[in-house]
């Protein structure tokens, strides 16, 4: 038998093996579709770690016997089972979100009805008015062009100079690209760390962006569940135990979108040890971190593998400017930018300008912090007569309650909505939480006690 034969008689059997691949492939997923209905029924979470350990130790085995690198076997584990929570989610009644619930709020208010909006985090108190007028001299003076993909150079040596002061950090313009939003931050930081059947740790309750981003890009998240009842404190020994040769990064966010928790020094260093231990990136969401009301706690000066992410959004009241930033290695920023120019070109001169303005106006920050630590106070007080149960948040500006006596929080936000025309966020879009709600109090005081005062009558 010549070379070509043998080629051919190879090639055979790839596709004998391709076939019976496919019809396991189709079998499992039936198989997965009973599972899903299943657990619906028994009102069971849809993430099986206990299962997931088993069968990863399996394939471990057989690809040893076949002297192949385990990762390679625990990466296609991955697409498995992330196609099996994709069926299992279908199952599940479709969930809301923050978007979702503020997309219904307002074709309620098209509709001419006033809507009370406790469901986005969006402050009420707008940008400086230095911001404005900075914005206004780059559109006159004409800078409107392409810039760099990296961000304006004088934006990234202003981010750079403020967060070092700031945070006593080392960072330096090169280890800073600027982005359209922290969505887009976020998004481009796992599209530069993960591929294809890696894995992501995630703590919840958590935004919900950190898994679908994690999931489109075909990776399982894996979730660390935290409790009301613990205070929402953190068992590192949780995000140790679901890591593997697949695990890539770990997403933090502290103060916590939706509970308000900010991690403590000692649970942050030893995460640090942890992610050090596997070679594993931390990825810091610190969308928040201004609004810490008791202690402050930033990733920046510590000498780890990390991405941190930011946003003009909420300590500028920039929300509509889409203006965030990414720090992180050199190395790991220039192959970020690459990406980042494929996907948008560059950030918006104009909005640019308008950030440089905006790292100058930290004693409005400061203003803005002191008060949502009132409304923060206010929201407490008035919502601690009701049946619910919550902790006082340390951070952010949410509250995430449950309620008591078996009502479901989406029943409970759908009813609001109808009814009452408060719009609030149903717990189910932080993980699984369905007996929660969270409630936003960045907006105006008056509408905060209107909403609490009609959220009395339902309950």
């Amino acid at each position: 038998m010549d070379d070509s034969e043998r080629l051919e008689g190879i090639r055979e059997q790839i596709a004998e093996k391709t076939r019976i691949i496919a019809e396991a492939f189709c079998q499992r997923t039936l198989l997965a579709s009973k599972i899903a209905s299943l657990k619906a029924k028994l009102n069971l979470p849809i993430d099986d770690y206990y299962v997931e350990r088993n069968l990863a130790k399996q394939i471990r085995e057989i690809c040893t016997k076949y002297g192949l690198d385990p990762a390679k076997g625990l990466r296609l584990l991955n697409l498995l089972i992330s196609e099996s929570i994709a069926l299992q989610k279908s199952a599940y009644k479709s969930l809301h979100t923050p978007t979702t619930i503020f997309e219904k709020s307002k074709r309620l208010e098209q509709q001419g009805l006033k809507v009370i909006h406790l469901e986005v985090g969006e402050p009420d108190f707008g940008p400086p008015q230095r911001v404005i007028e900075a914005m206004i001299k780059a559109l006159k003076e004409g800078r409107t062009h392409y810039t760099s993909r990296y961000g304006l150079p004088e934006l990234r040596r202003a981010l750079a100079d403020k967060m070092s002061e700031r945070w006593g950090a080392s960072i330096k313009p090169n280890e800073i690209l600027v982005t359209p939003g922290g969505r887009a931050a976020l998004h481009l930081a796992l599209l530069a760390t993960l591929t294809q059947g890696d894995s992501a740790i995630i703590i919840e309750p958590a935004w919900p962006a950190y898994r679908k981003n994690v999931e489109s890009l075909g990776c399982r998240a894996r979730v660390v569940h935290t409790n009301l009842e613990d205070k929402w404190d953190l068992d590192v020994n949780e995000i140790e135990e679901l890591i593997d040769e697949t695990t890539k990064i770990i997403i933090l966010n502290s103060p916590s979108n939706p509970t308000g928790k900010v991690l403590d020094r000692k649970t942050v260093e030893a995460i640090i040890e942890v992610a050090a231990k596997h070679n594993i990136t931390i990825l810091s969401d610190e969308t928040y971190v201004e609004f810490s009301y008791e202690d402050r706690y930033s990733l920046l000066p510590e000498d780890c593998k990390k991405i941190v992410i930011g946003t003009f959004s909420k300590a500028w009241g920039m929300t509509g400017f889409r203006l965030g930033y990414i720090i992180t290695s050199s190395e790991r920023c220039t192959s970020i930018a690459e990406l980042a120019g494929d996907l948008y070109t560059c950030v918006s001169e104009p909005i640019q300008w308008a950030g440089v303005a905006a790292l100058e106006c930290f004693d409005e920050v400061n203003k803005y912090v002191v008060e949502m630590k009132r409304r923060r106070d206010l929201a407490t007080s008035l919502l601690k007569p009701l049946p619910i149960e919550f902790t006082e948040p340390e951070g952010a500006f949410y509250i995430f309650f449950k309620l008591n006596g078996g009502l479901r929080g989406e029943e409970f936000v759908e009813q609001m909505l109808k009814k009452h025309q408060v719009a609030l966020t149903p717990g189910s879009g932080f993980g699984n939480y369905p007996q929660f709600v969270r409630l936003s109090f960045c907006g105006p005081e008056e509408e905060l006690r209107e909403g609490v005062a009609r959220m009395r009558e339902m309950l």
